[in-house]
């Protein structure tokens, strides 16, 4: 019995010495994968490689950004989650894809999973609702005025069924009283293309992906979806300022997570490595040039707390799509 005893303490001790040795080594061993849930050239993407570029300067290693879109970054989520929890796989998003599409389609995302470990929440982000730059309106209440009069008749563009950004199209339907037709991308740099092209009439983009097309004027923007106008861009007006719409309140939210399982002591060291990165002045000038606040608090549990809040709602703007459904998707 106490030779039993005496190998389950060395086992525990020869694990606990692994686990200590590995947060010490980490990330020497091999580059870091950091996983984009969604395509090239979108807002995501954009701050993953700003987070990546940092993160591998302070810690001496790459960190390599690789783009796994489609399914409203469901596919992306799912790999991060399958990967090894070592440390050398992380995710920028919102960790929140799964729970978003099976509120979305439960059919889509069946049985159960366990979710992603949140490292720390990076900060927030404005979403805008744009037009091609031939639409004869120059408001959003020109623009709902029309839709009223003609549900359907124009169709707004999203990075994918599910995502923040086909939600805020949906909840501006709601409380606006209007329709439109919803046209699922994978990448916002795709809609970008396409809506300066004319192939698509509205879009909803996270701002700094289509904020040098509002500045040249090769798109309109009818607002932001945020309580206060962006310093990026304070020209656009808030959706809020529109006499048809009152709280269309939504804003993107970015963490860093990593697979379930990995050692808290390496979590730590990388979420050490974030909050001077976040604290840097060039990185908060960079943030601004996204639109990003960066968050007061960046614990796991402000992560938490924001994701748990924001699902909330995201939940009841879902429940009133599906008894409204006032639009469709193409």
């Amino acid at each position: 019995m106490k030779r039993i005893f005496l190998k389950a303490v060395l086992a525990a001790a020869a694990a606990g010495l692994s686990v200590c040795a590995l947060a010490q080594d980490y990330p020497l061993a091999k580059p870091v994968t950091v996983i984009v849930p969604y395509g090239a050239g979108g807002g995501t993407d954009a701050l993953a490689r700003l987070v990546a570029k940092e993160l591998g300067a302070r810690m001496n290693q790459s960190f390599v950004v690789e783009n796994v879109a489609g399914a409203g970054g469901v596919i992306g989520t799912q790999k991060a989650m399958a990967a090894p929890a070592d440390g050398y796989t992380l995710l920028v998003g919102s960790g929140s894809e799964l729970e978003i599409t099976r509120l979305t389609d439960p059919a889509a995302v069946p049985g159960r999973w366990t979710p992603l470990a949140a490292l720390g929440l990076i900060g927030t982000q404005p979403m805008v609702l744009v037009g091609k730059a031939a639409l004869p309106f120059n408001t959003t209440d020109q623009l709902i005025e029309h839709l009223r009069q003609h549900p359907g008749s124009l169709s707004y563009a999203s990075a994918g069924v599910g995502t923040q950004l086909h939600l805020l199209g949906e909840l501006t339907q709601q409380v606006g009283a209007f329709g439109m037709v919803h046209v699922p991308y994978k990448s916002g740099a795709q809609i970008a293309t396409d809506l300066v092209g004319g192939h698509v009439d509205l879009a909803v983009m996270v701002l700094p992906t289509v904020l040098a097309q509002i500045k040249a004027g090769k798109v309109k923007a009818f607002g932001v979806s945020d309580n206060v106008r962006s310093a990026a861009a304070p020209e656009v007006p808030t959706l809020n300022e529109s006499r048809y719409l009152d709280d269309v309140d939504m804003k993107v939210w970015y963490g860093l997570f990593a697979p379930a399982g990995t050692p808290p002591a390496v979590g730590q060291a990388i979420a050490r490595q974030m909050v001077a990165v976040l604290q840097a002045p060039e990185v908060k000038a960079k943030l601004a040039d996204l639109a990003i606040t960066p968050a007061a608090d960046t614990s796991p549990a402000a992560l938490a707390a924001l994701k748990q809040s924001q699902l909330a709602r995201i939940g009841k703007v879902i429940e009133a799509t599906k008894r409204a459904s006032p639009s469709t998707t193409k």
